[in-house]
Protein backbone atom coordinates (compact mmCIF):
# COMPACT_ATOMS: atom_id res chain seq x y z
CA UNK A 1 0.00 0.00 0.00
CA UNK A 2 1.27 3.63 -0.92
CA UNK A 3 2.20 5.81 1.75
CA UNK A 4 0.47 8.96 2.02
CA UNK A 5 1.72 12.45 1.62
CA UNK A 6 1.16 15.19 4.01
CA UNK A 7 1.72 18.84 3.78
CA UNK A 8 3.53 20.58 6.28
CA UNK A 9 0.06 21.36 7.49
CA UNK A 10 -2.18 18.71 7.11
CA UNK A 11 -1.05 16.76 10.04
CA UNK A 12 -1.43 19.61 12.56
CA UNK A 13 -5.14 18.50 12.47
CA UNK A 14 -6.27 22.12 12.85
CA UNK A 15 -4.81 21.68 16.65
CA UNK A 16 -3.03 25.35 17.36
CA UNK A 17 -1.05 24.50 20.48
CA UNK A 18 1.70 22.59 19.13
CA UNK A 19 5.47 21.68 21.69
CA UNK A 20 8.01 20.09 19.60
CA UNK A 21 10.65 17.93 21.74
CA UNK A 22 12.99 16.07 20.93
CA UNK A 23 16.63 14.75 21.71
CA UNK A 24 19.83 16.49 20.20
CA UNK A 25 20.41 15.67 16.19
CA UNK A 26 16.48 14.68 16.57
CA UNK A 27 15.47 17.19 13.36
CA UNK A 28 12.51 18.78 16.40
CA UNK A 29 13.30 21.77 15.53
CA UNK A 30 13.60 21.34 11.39
CA UNK A 31 9.85 20.11 11.38
CA UNK A 32 8.45 23.13 13.95
CA UNK A 33 9.99 25.70 11.74
CA UNK A 34 8.74 23.74 8.13
CA UNK A 35 5.82 23.54 10.21
CA UNK A 36 5.20 27.55 11.21
CA UNK A 37 6.36 28.41 7.59
CA UNK A 38 3.44 26.51 6.22
CA UNK A 39 1.25 27.44 8.73
CA UNK A 40 2.11 31.46 8.01
CA UNK A 41 2.34 30.31 4.28
CA UNK A 42 -1.74 29.71 4.53
CA UNK A 43 -2.60 32.35 6.22
CA UNK A 44 -2.48 31.87 9.85
CA UNK A 45 -1.05 33.74 12.55
CA UNK A 46 1.81 32.28 14.73
CA UNK A 47 3.56 32.35 17.29
CA UNK A 48 7.09 30.10 17.92
CA UNK A 49 8.64 29.68 20.93
CA UNK A 50 12.15 28.45 21.22
CA UNK A 51 12.86 26.99 24.70
CA UNK A 52 15.13 24.64 24.31
CA UNK A 53 18.18 24.56 26.95
CA UNK A 54 20.05 22.42 25.69
CA UNK A 55 22.97 23.70 23.58
CA UNK A 56 23.26 21.70 20.03
CA UNK A 57 24.94 23.05 17.11
CA UNK A 58 21.52 24.75 15.80
CA UNK A 59 18.60 26.41 17.70
CA UNK A 60 15.16 27.28 16.23
CA UNK A 61 16.64 31.06 17.64
CA UNK A 62 19.23 31.00 14.67
CA UNK A 63 16.29 31.12 12.07
CA UNK A 64 14.87 34.39 13.83
CA UNK A 65 15.49 36.46 10.40
CA UNK A 66 13.32 34.34 8.09
CA UNK A 67 10.69 32.97 10.40
CA UNK A 68 9.84 37.34 11.14
CA UNK A 69 9.69 37.83 7.31
CA UNK A 70 7.33 35.25 6.56
CA UNK A 71 5.03 37.20 9.58
CA UNK A 72 5.61 34.82 12.31
CA UNK A 73 6.17 36.14 15.67
CA UNK A 74 9.59 35.05 16.98
CA UNK A 75 9.95 34.54 20.96
CA UNK A 76 13.16 33.81 22.26
CA UNK A 77 16.18 34.82 24.84
CA UNK A 78 19.46 34.64 24.50
CA UNK A 79 21.51 32.40 26.53
CA UNK A 80 24.50 32.96 28.17
CA UNK A 81 26.57 30.35 29.68
CA UNK A 82 25.03 27.80 31.63
CA UNK A 83 21.62 30.38 32.31
CA UNK A 84 18.62 28.81 31.69
CA UNK A 85 16.19 30.33 28.80
CA UNK A 86 13.59 31.65 29.86
CA UNK A 87 11.27 33.21 27.48
CA UNK A 88 7.88 35.21 28.27
CA UNK A 89 4.82 35.55 27.09
CA UNK A 90 3.69 31.81 26.55
CA UNK A 91 0.18 31.51 28.42
CA UNK A 92 -0.97 34.75 26.98
CA UNK A 93 0.27 33.24 23.01
CA UNK A 94 -1.72 29.70 24.41
CA UNK A 95 -4.87 31.66 25.96
CA UNK A 96 -5.02 32.95 21.85
CA UNK A 97 -7.78 30.79 19.89
CA UNK A 98 -6.99 32.68 16.92
CA UNK A 99 -3.50 31.88 16.34
CA UNK A 100 -1.14 28.75 16.44
CA UNK A 101 1.49 28.73 18.96
CA UNK A 102 5.07 26.59 18.67
CA UNK A 103 7.19 25.42 21.37
CA UNK A 104 10.50 23.79 20.51
CA UNK A 105 11.94 22.35 23.89
CA UNK A 106 14.41 19.66 24.39
CA UNK A 107 13.99 16.35 25.18
CA UNK A 108 14.51 14.16 28.56
CA UNK A 109 13.70 15.53 31.43
CA UNK A 110 13.50 19.09 30.72
CA UNK A 111 10.90 17.89 28.27
CA UNK A 112 8.61 16.78 31.22
CA UNK A 113 9.20 19.24 33.35
CA UNK A 114 8.00 21.68 30.26
CA UNK A 115 5.26 19.88 29.70
CA UNK A 116 4.22 19.44 32.96
CA UNK A 117 4.55 22.91 33.18
CA UNK A 118 1.74 23.57 30.81
CA UNK A 119 -0.04 20.79 31.16
CA UNK A 120 -3.30 22.68 31.66
CA UNK A 121 -2.97 23.16 28.06
CA UNK A 122 -1.48 20.54 26.37
CA UNK A 123 -4.20 17.99 27.95
CA UNK A 124 -6.93 19.66 25.50
CA UNK A 125 -7.94 18.03 22.46
CA UNK A 126 -6.71 21.52 20.46
CA UNK A 127 -3.53 20.71 21.49
CA UNK A 128 -0.39 18.12 20.99
CA UNK A 129 2.97 17.23 22.29
CA UNK A 130 5.29 15.41 19.08
CA UNK A 131 8.56 13.76 20.48
CA UNK A 132 10.44 13.95 17.22
CA UNK A 133 12.95 10.67 17.28
CA UNK A 134 15.66 10.07 15.27
CA UNK A 135 16.99 6.74 15.73
CA UNK A 136 20.65 7.47 14.17
CA UNK A 137 21.43 9.73 16.51
CA UNK A 138 23.78 8.96 19.72
CA UNK A 139 21.18 9.97 22.22
CA UNK A 140 17.69 8.98 20.15
CA UNK A 141 19.20 5.61 19.16
CA UNK A 142 18.80 4.73 22.96
CA UNK A 143 15.64 2.98 23.58
CA UNK A 144 16.40 3.12 27.21
CA UNK A 145 16.44 7.03 26.83
CA UNK A 146 13.14 6.89 24.30
CA UNK A 147 11.18 5.05 26.57
CA UNK A 148 12.07 6.55 30.43
CA UNK A 149 11.37 10.16 28.52
CA UNK A 150 7.57 8.98 27.24
CA UNK A 151 7.04 7.79 30.00
CA UNK A 152 8.38 11.12 31.97
CA UNK A 153 6.06 12.94 29.44
CA UNK A 154 2.95 10.93 30.43
CA UNK A 155 3.36 11.02 34.34
CA UNK A 156 3.96 14.87 34.21
CA UNK A 157 1.45 16.08 32.18
CA UNK A 158 -0.92 12.86 32.69
CA UNK A 159 -1.61 13.48 28.42
CA UNK A 160 -3.95 11.30 26.55
CA UNK A 161 -1.09 10.09 24.10
CA UNK A 162 2.42 11.62 23.35
CA UNK A 163 2.38 11.97 19.04
CA UNK A 164 5.85 10.34 17.67
CA UNK A 165 6.89 11.58 14.61
CA UNK A 166 9.91 9.66 13.49
CA UNK A 167 12.82 11.12 10.96
CA UNK A 168 15.47 8.54 10.75
CA UNK A 169 17.91 11.08 8.71
CA UNK A 170 21.60 9.22 8.72
CA UNK A 171 23.06 11.89 6.29
CA UNK A 172 22.64 13.26 2.76
CA UNK A 173 24.16 9.91 1.33
CA UNK A 174 21.71 7.64 2.94
CA UNK A 175 20.23 5.17 1.56
CA UNK A 176 16.49 4.51 0.64
CA UNK A 177 17.16 0.83 2.83
CA UNK A 178 18.72 2.60 5.43
CA UNK A 179 15.93 4.53 5.82
CA UNK A 180 12.78 2.04 6.17
CA UNK A 181 15.65 0.50 8.96
CA UNK A 182 15.49 3.80 10.61
CA UNK A 183 11.74 3.66 10.67
CA UNK A 184 11.12 -0.08 11.93
CA UNK A 185 14.19 0.90 14.60
CA UNK A 186 11.26 4.21 16.07
CA UNK A 187 8.60 1.32 15.59
CA UNK A 188 10.83 -0.74 17.82
CA UNK A 189 11.98 1.70 20.16
CA UNK A 190 8.52 3.07 21.55
CA UNK A 191 6.35 -0.08 21.18
CA UNK A 192 4.49 -0.34 24.50
CA UNK A 193 4.76 3.29 25.07
CA UNK A 194 3.26 5.38 22.27
CA UNK A 195 2.13 4.99 17.83
CA UNK A 196 3.96 6.33 15.32
CA UNK A 197 2.26 8.97 13.70
CA UNK A 198 3.77 9.57 10.57
CA UNK A 199 7.74 9.91 9.39
CA UNK A 200 9.67 12.79 8.03
CA UNK A 201 11.26 12.07 4.86
CA UNK A 202 14.02 13.93 3.20
CA UNK A 203 13.28 15.54 -0.24
CA UNK A 204 16.23 13.25 -1.84
CA UNK A 205 14.22 9.72 -0.69
CA UNK A 206 10.91 11.37 -1.15
CA UNK A 207 9.92 8.92 -4.51
CA UNK A 208 11.87 6.08 -3.17
CA UNK A 209 10.09 6.57 0.66
CA UNK A 210 6.62 6.11 -1.10
CA UNK A 211 7.03 2.36 -1.04
CA UNK A 212 8.98 1.29 1.87
CA UNK A 213 6.60 3.13 4.16
CA UNK A 214 3.49 2.50 5.41
CA UNK A 215 2.94 5.31 7.58
CA UNK A 216 1.85 8.85 6.68
CA UNK A 217 5.03 11.02 5.39
CA UNK A 218 6.04 14.79 5.40
CA UNK A 219 8.24 15.91 2.96
CA UNK A 220 11.28 17.57 4.65
CA UNK A 221 13.47 20.15 2.94
CA UNK A 222 16.15 20.65 5.26
CA UNK A 223 17.61 24.36 5.96
CA UNK A 224 18.72 23.92 9.38
CA UNK A 225 22.08 22.66 8.53
CA UNK A 226 25.00 21.67 10.50
CA UNK A 227 28.29 23.99 9.67
CA UNK A 228 30.63 21.28 7.66
CA UNK A 229 27.11 20.99 5.42
CA UNK A 230 26.69 24.79 5.27
CA UNK A 231 30.30 25.11 4.45
CA UNK A 232 29.68 22.03 1.78
CA UNK A 233 26.68 24.24 0.38
CA UNK A 234 28.16 27.39 0.14
CA UNK A 235 31.22 25.76 -2.01
CA UNK A 236 28.71 24.18 -4.04
CA UNK A 237 27.17 27.78 -4.85
CA UNK A 238 30.25 29.41 -5.39
CA UNK A 239 31.63 26.75 -8.34
CA UNK A 240 28.24 27.41 -9.47
CA UNK A 241 28.58 30.68 -9.41
CA UNK A 242 32.26 30.51 -11.39
CA UNK A 243 30.89 28.52 -14.26
CA UNK A 244 31.13 30.31 -17.53
CA UNK A 245 28.31 30.89 -19.84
Amino acid sequence: MAAEFLSGTDWVKGRHKLMFIGETGSGKSELALQTALSLAAAGQAVHVFDMDQSKPLFRMRDQRRRLEEAGIAVHAQEQYLDAPVLVGGVEPALKDPDAYTILDVGGGEQAARMVGGFSAYYADRDAAVIYVINPYRAFGGSAYLIQDTLTRLLRSARLRRIHVAANPYLGADMTAEEYADGLEKTREMTDGYASVEFACVPDFLWEEAESRSTLPLVRIHRSILYPWEEERENDRKAGQGNVKS
